[in-house]
């Protein structure tokens, strides 16, 4: 571990998933959101 190291980007939700797979569970979902959100507006 680095001394004083600090993330740079805090994810409030990502403080919830200890471990590696619960991360990427979120990112992956969070991606879907950016994915659905983008389509539609896209169709607006």
């Amino acid at each position: 571990k680095h001394t004083g190291y600090k993330v740079l980007n805090e994810v409030e939700m990502l403080k919830g998933a200890d471990n590696m797979p619960g991360k990427w569970q979120l990112l992956i979902f969070l991606g879907q959101q950016t994915i659905l959100n983008l389509q539609n507006q896209a169709t607006a």
